[in-house]
């Protein structure tokens, strides 16, 4: 979520999200919608398919209900038979065979002979429900019992003109002892059952859609399988379809708007940034040419920018003019430094000339010596007068070798250096040159035949170590120390002084920085 790209994705989503999910849920409904009128013209469909059907259930209960009228009236057997033949011939469907029959086969009156099952009367004993059972072919029975007799009538409710996609049909009777597990499998998906009046689609256990229609006069309900393509889908499947067109959408909006944010935002910032990497690098002002294109929060952020740099720049070449100018005065004043130091030592020379006693020579050959010193450290360190601070090495080390073409130093004095990789400031530089000259030309007087001088790093301060080896003829110098303390001094250190056997040591130890 850095990027302001990254961010104007986030605002996005967070505003059209809602809008999609919006979106997703009214296609649910609408595809709920449709899927349900769609069931409901199928249940219209297949129940209008069946209309011959359940007319033909309708006048079998009319024959049932008056062939139990003349069981039920004490008629003569020839009036009773020829009102079952004439109700019989009126009907208009296909019937098998009817009949009642009696205990005594003689007093029964049948119409297409006797199938067998159908006129058992004590199969009926006491029942005065009517029991229907579906044959082979969707053929039907109905036998009811009326006193000590049994009514009974087998018949075809006719042929039925099929949708295209329904793939077949059926009867289904809660009293068929021959359905009892098809009917018990139905039931248990669909408790509505129950209901006379309802309607609906159900799934089986093979997961086929079965249509059932309302129960009959007859009590027997249509069921018809429908193929696969009119099914209705799962649920899921409904959410998927439903949000796969909103969230597309949500999709390709959002690579539009990403391409249209990146030509028409993040273009202009990119430059502009790449214009400030190369002011950077190579300090070259950006452009000012008016971009139509350019948006005029851009446009205001490149003014300022420019503004800015050039400003920068200016301040610049006014630092870099003063520094060249102090650099300039700097090396004039040391400049005139060495001359002023090169007229003392000429003096000095005049005033050794005319020098009459051994005291006056010898006081005038040490002033001139540590006048030397301070000339030679101010000319190796003048080399590198630019740098604020400087290696300890590197100058110390140039010291050394001036100190010996000079002859200040003993010539078969053998000196050793080792120093750490450390710089200080000018001003601490020259102090412990100093210090450093005056201890080396002390311990060289003393006779002194191996000097080994060392500078190391200790964290936040610096270690300084000089040994000589046999300075035996160490003579008192007072000067000499007072300038080691004055030296000492200015640096900050703690020095010591130690003699053991044939080697003296002086270290001292001071902080880095001041």
């Amino acid at each position: 979520m850095g990027s302001l790209q990254s961010r104007f994705q986030a605002i996005y989503l967070i505003v059209m999200a809602p809008i999609a999910i919006l979106a997703s849920y009214y296609q649910y409904n609408l595809a709920e919608t449709r899927y349900s009128s769609r069931e409901q013209s199928t249940l219209d469909s297949v129940e209008r398919s069946f209309v011959d059907v359940t007319s033909a259930f309708e006048q079998s209960k009319l024959l049932m209900d008056l062939m139990s009228s003349a069981a039920s009236e004490d008629l003569p057997l020839p009036d009773r038979c020829r009102l079952l033949n004439q109700a019989v011939d009126d009907a208009s469907f296909t019937v098998f065979a009817a009949g009642i029959a009696s205990v005594s086969p003689s007093e029964s009156c049948l119409w297409g002979g006797n199938v067998e099952g159908l006129a058992d009367v004590d199969l009926l004993s006491g029942n005065r429900d009517d029991i229907v059972t579906v044959e082979n072919n969707h053929h039907l029975t109905i036998r009811r019992s009326v006193g000590d007799e049994v009514v009974y009538l087998a018949f075809d409710p006719g042929e039925v003109d099929l949708p295209e996609w329904v793939t077949s049909y059926g009867f289904l009777v809660a009293s068929d002892p021959n359905a009892d597990e098809a009917y018990q499998e139905l039931l248990a998906n669909a408790p509505w059952l129950m209901d006379t009046d309802a309607r609906g689609i159900v799934k089986n256990s093979i997961d086929e859609s079965i249509v059932l229609l309302p129960k009959t006069t007859l009590g027997v309900r249509i069921f018809a399988s429908l193929s696969p393509e009119i099914l209705r889908p799962a649920t899921y499947l409904i959410v998927l379809r439903a949000s796969f067109g909103p969230f597309l959408l949500l999709a390709i909006a959002l690579l539009i708007a990403d391409l249209l944010v990146r030509r028409l935002v993040l273009r202009d910032i990119n430059l502009l940034s790449d214009e400030m990497h190369g002011f950077m690098n190579n300090r070259t002002l950006p452009q000012t040419d008016k971009n139509p294109s350019v948006t005029n929060e851009t446009a205001q952020m490149r003014k300022e920018f420019s503004r800015l740099a050039r400003q920068l720049l200016w301040e610049e070449a006014e630092a870099e003019n003063r520094i060249r100018n102090a650099n300039a005065l700097q090396r004039e004043i040391f400049h005139r430094v060495g001359n002023n130091l090169q007229v003392v030592q000429s003096i000095m020379r005049l005033h050794s000339s005319n020098a009459k006693t051994p005291e006056e020579v010898a006081l005038i050959k040490r002033v001139s010596v540590r006048l030397r010193i301070i000339s030679m450290v101010h000319e190796v360190l003048h080399r590198t007068v630019d740098a604020p601070v400087l290696p300890v090495g590197p100058g110390i080390g140039h010291m050394i070798q001036k100190l010996r073409r000079e002859e200040i130093l003993a010539e078969n004095l053998h000196i050793a250096e080792a120093y750490d990789d450390v710089s200080v400031g000018v001003n601490r530089a020259y102090t412990l040159c100093y210090l450093i000259a005056e201890t080396l030309v002390h311990f060289s007087n003393a006779g002194a035949t191996a000097l080994k001088v060392q500078v190391k790093d200790a964290g936040e301060k610096l270690c300084l170590s000089i040994s000589a080896q046999e300075a035996d003829d160490m003579v008192a110098d007072p000067v000499g120390a007072r300038l080691c303390e004055v030296y000492a001094r200015g640096l900050k250190a703690k020095t010591n002084l130690a003699s053991t056997g044939t080697e003296t040591l002086f270290e001292a130890v001071f902080p880095k920085d001041i």
